[in-house]
C-alpha cells in the first residue's frame, strides 16, 4: 500500500498511522475533523479534502503530497512507535494500579 485515504474515524485513522503510511483525510462529522488536523500537525497527511468541494485535482494532489519522502519518513516512523506499544497492558495496569491506590485492601 501506498498510502491511505479515509473519512477520518478514530479507529481508520488509527490503523492508517499503524500501517505507517501517509494518510489523507475527507472529514464528514464528529471527531473526523479532530484526527484529520492531527495528522497534518504530525506532517504524516496533508490538508484535509473539503467533502463538498473535492475535485479530482484535490484528491490527485493529496495523494501526489504523501509522495513527499520526509511525510513518508515520519509516516513509517510514527507506525514503528504505535505498532512498539502495547496500549492495552499499558491501560490496564494504569487502571489497575489507580483502583488499587484507592482500594489497597481489594488489592492485597
Amino acid at each position: 500500500m501506498h498510502a491511505t485515504f479515509h473519512h477520518g474515524g478514530a479507529e481508520t485513522t488509527g490503523a492508517a498511522l499503524r500501517a505507517g503510511k501517509p494518510t489523507a483525510i475527507c472529514p464528514f462529522f464528529g471527531d473526523q475533523p479532530f484526527w484529520a488536523r492531527r495528522v497534518v500537525a504530525l506532517r504524516v497527511g496533508p490538508r484535509p479534502l473539503n467533502k463538498k468541494a473535492m475535485t479530482a485535482d484535490d484528491l490527485a494532489a493529496a495523494f501526489g503530497a504523501m509522495d513527499n519522502p520526509d511525510m513518508r519518513a515520519r509516516a513509517a516512523d510514527l507506525g514503528a512507535a504505535i505498532r512498539a506499544e502495547n496500549g492495552v497492558d499499558t491501560a490496564v495496569g494504569f487502571v489497575a494500579e489507580r483502583i488499587c491506590a484507592g482500594f489497597r485492601n481489594l488489592c492485597n
